[in-house]
């Protein structure tokens, strides 16, 4: 990894929140390079797909060892609609196939991780309810969905803009078969924004040319 992949500031969120409630996970680890194993398409086998590991193992005063002799793992990936976890074994490998949790999904509210690990640690049975959404999660799905099309393309992924730019995911009418990124701290004079593409190019676009809920974002 050259840069830090799109997923990383979310996962650095969830473990800022696990540590800050004292249950900060033993190991964990990014990767943008593991096969995606989702695809059954023409990319399979060649495509990659963005993950992180966080590991809590036996020793960790959190987990019950009665429970979860070597410690359990949870598995973010990011064609899965929710987190994963899985007990560990003695080698650290997964002691089965790692099972969704309800409770998490794709994006769940970073506070919410530590709750659910303290209780998977212990062997309680985690309630599911509607989870709140970290707050960044459009900006960030937005960047991997950039971040999925130019692996499959094998073009560079376009730079992420900064925190404070409102980030619009669109597809251009003008020619459907073109998603784009309006950065509207770019936003032009006479009613145009400017876009970066997903293969890199810089263009100036109408709004009207823009589909109308773009329009409606890029007009406020």
């Amino acid at each position: 990894m050259t840069t830090p992949p799109p997923h990383s500031e979310y996962i650095d969120a969830v473990v800022k929140a696990c540590t800050q409630q004292e249950i900060p996970p033993s190991d964990m680890w990014i990767e943008d390079d593991s096969l995606d194993r989702y695809r059954d398409d023409e990319h399979s086998g060649v495509a990659c797909m963005l993950s992180a590991i966080l590991e809590w193992d036996a020793d960790h005063p959190a987990v019950d060892r009665h429970v979860h002799r070597h410690g359990i793992t949870l598995v973010w990936e990011h064609p899965a609609q929710h987190w994963m976890w899985a007990a560990r074994k003695a080698s650290g490998a997964l002691l089965r196939d790692p099972e969704p949790l309800q409770a998490l999904p794709r994006w769940a509210e970073p506070l919410l991780l530590p709750r659910v690990v303290g209780c998977l640690a212990k062997g309680y049975r985690v309630r599911f309810e509607p989870a709140q959404l970290w707050p960044e999660h459009a900006a960030a799905q937005a960047a991997v969905d950039a971040w999925e099309a130019a692996e499959i393309s094998g073009q560079p992924v376009p730079a992420r803009p900064a925190p404070d730019t409102l980030l619009i995911y669109r597809t251009n009418p003008k020619d459907p078969g073109e998603k784009v990124f309006a950065q509207l701290s770019s936003r032009l004079p006479d009613g145009a924004v400017s876009v970066l593409c997903e293969d890199g190019r810089l263009i100036t676009v109408p709004v009207h040319h823009l589909t109308d809920a773009t329009a409606d974002d890029a007009t406020k």
